[in-house]
């Protein structure tokens, strides 16, 4: 029984490792300028690897989108989130309490403060402007448009839209 764990996180980035190499060579043929392959580093999403399509933009609820994150204490410049769409242009955020809402639907808390200790301020609320996305994550402590630092997600920032491989 102890070897279990060993075996099954064995396989586990054997299967990775396994899809890491194909898209090499797949990226080896000039498919890297169209896809690009997204490796999640933390809890905030359900597995590990993601397939992204370039120049994909989202036009639904619970969609993947990949885009580059702000300046901010706890990601470096231009690092790359997946998030699921949670708000299309025209729909209405809303906060009671520390809930956030789309279009009466939850969405999940906010906290005013990081793991860390650092303060986090709310991220907007009202009419989703044209050509930006509300976006988040199931995770309760998911850094994402439920934050000031996040906020909506400008259409000029999203790299494309994401589906999950592994």
């Amino acid at each position: 029984m102890k070897h279990a764990g060993w075996k099954r996180r064995l396989v586990h980035w054997s299967l990775a490792g396994g899809l890491v190499v194909a898209a090499v060579h797949l990226s080896s043929r000039g498919i890297a300028s169209r896809y690009s392959l997204c490796i999640n580093l933390t809890g905030s999403l359900d597995g590990l690897l993601y397939l992204l399509t370039k120049g994909s933009y989202p036009s639904r609820i619970g969609q993947l989108v990949a885009f580059k994150v702000n300046a901010n204490p706890f990601y470096p410049n231009g690092t790359i989130f997946i998030k699921r769409v949670g708000g299309l242009p025209g729909q209405r955020v809303s906060i009671r309490g520390q809930d956030y809402y789309v279009e009466n639907r939850k969405i999940g808390r906010w906290h005013a403060h990081a793991l860390s200790g650092e303060t986090l301020y709310r991220g907007p609320v009202g009419l989703i402007p044209d050509g930006h996305y509300f976006v988040y994550t199931h995770h309760p402590r998911s850094f994402d448009s439920r934050y000031r630092r996040v906020g909506w997600i400008p259409r000029d920032k999203v790299i494309g839209t994401a589906s999950r491989l592994y």
